[in-house]
Parts: structure tokens; sequence; C-alpha cells
């Protein structure tokens, strides 16, 4: 096509040629960008599919356990927070605080 379009820019006919051979161009570097998008799209979906992957292999260990423990009769723990005296704003040291009374809790 660009030898056709060659051939009558020599014949005569500049501006057509010119004008064909332009958009030929833009359309090839259209082309070229939707390649790069679909490969792009494509390795997205591929991430996006192992990420499902693996949470749904989590989620199933996750049930298995939860089977395990319900067969052996443990009581799931229920967390309970420990109460801030009224009148005190949570800062940070409040709550590591009262996080540090809750593993000592736990763990008694």
């Amino acid at each position: 096509m660009l030898q056709v379009l060659e051939t009558q820019s020599l014949a005569g006919r500049y501006d057509g040629v010119m004008m064909l051979k332009s958009d030929n161009d833009k359309l090839l570097g259209r082309i070229a960008e939707l390649r790069d998008e679909l490969y792009n799209a494509r390795h997205e979906k591929t991430k996006s599919d192992v990420n499902l992957k693996l949470a749904l292999e989590k989620n199933e260990k996750l049930q298995r356990d939860l089977k395990l423990f319900e067969e052996a009769g443990a009581v799931p723990l229920a967390f309970q927070s420990v109460k801030l005296p009224n009148g005190l704003s949570p800062s940070s040291r409040e709550i590591i605080s009262s996080l540090n009374e809750y593993l000592v809790d736990a763990l008694a």
C-alpha cells in the first residue's frame, strides 16, 4: 500500500497521497497503542486471577480449620476490649496500654 502511495506522489498527486499516508501512520500508531493496552489488561487479569485463587485457597483453609475446631469442641474466643475510664480520649499510649492489658489477660 505504501508503494502505491509513493508512486502516486511521484505522479503528482502529492496532497491526497500525503493525507492518506498520514492517516495510515496514525492508524498504525493507534493499533500499537491498542496492542499495549490489551497486553496490560491481560496482565492485570492474570494477576487478579492469581490473587483470587490465593484468597479462595486461604478461605478454604480457614473453613477447614474452623470445622476442626468445632469438631474438637473448642469455643471461639470473643474479643473484649478493656474500657477506658470516662473522660479520657484514647491516645496511642492508652490504646497500647489497653492492648497490653488484654494480652496479659489472654496469656494468663
